[in-house]
């Protein structure tokens, strides 16, 4: 299964074998069956910008690979790297970014390793140093729209350690705040934030699968 979110909306690409006919889907939660057809991809693409009582749209399939190939035709694609971090006291490292918080990432350089990418992103970004990796995390997939193109973004998430220290926002990549958070203070309700920064999270702080995984 692939999951991919477009405004805080997943799109899931499933294999049919899973038991379509076992979901008839609702008008908040459509289902569909895939023809082979882009056009039939862009068409859900199209009603999830904008149409925001969406909870998820499922889209089966015999070969969900084929079916995320060939959605993934359809844009501009990107790799990015980013980190969960964690100081010895078990505080993680936040930003503060566009009204939303979110954990340091961004695009990969040509030729840059997710793992390189990641560490020197959230170096750059935080101020963060002497920072090690420990593990992978996961995986995550965004949709969104740059200059009028339509972006489909994979973001590698690396689990990392760092000593707890003074932080330095990047302001010029709109940074306002870079802090440490106590893991079970960062919630929606006192930090709003992304549907793939709380799978993350969900991931690498507890090892928990995020719904639908």
């Amino acid at each position: 299964m692939y999951k991919i979110y477009i405004k805080e909306t997943p799109l899931l690409l499933v294999d049919v074998s899973i038991g379509f006919p076992m979901l008839p889907g609702s008008e908040n939660c459509p289902v569909a069956l895939y023809t082979g057809k882009s056009r039939q991809l862009l068409n859900f693409i199209d009603l999830m910008e904008k149409n925001d009582e969406l909870q998820q749209v499922t889209i089966f399939h015999s070969d969900p690979a084929k079916l995320f190939e060939d959605l993934k035709s359809l844009f501009i694609c990107l790799e990015a790297a980013g980190g969960l971090v964690l100081e010895p006291e078990g505080e993680l490292l936040a930003i503060y970014r566009r009204q939303m918080w979110d954990l340091p990432k961004g695009k990969l350089e040509t030729g840059e390793s997710p793992e390189s990418g990641a560490l020197r992103e959230v170096e750059e970004e935080t101020g963060v140093v002497h920072l090690q990796i420990d593990s992978f995390i996961t995986e995550t997939y965004h949709i969104y729209k740059e200059k009028g193109k339509r972006i489909l973004k994979k973001t590698y998430w690396y689990k990392m350690f760092a000593p707890k220290q003074a932080l330095i926002p990047q302001t010029e990549e709109d940074i306002q705040e870079a802090v440490w958070i106590k893991p079970d203070k960062f919630t929606p309700d006192h930090y709003p934030t992304y549907q793939t920064i709380l799978e993350v999270l969900q991931k690498g702080l507890y090892n928990t699968p995020a719904e639908g995984d």
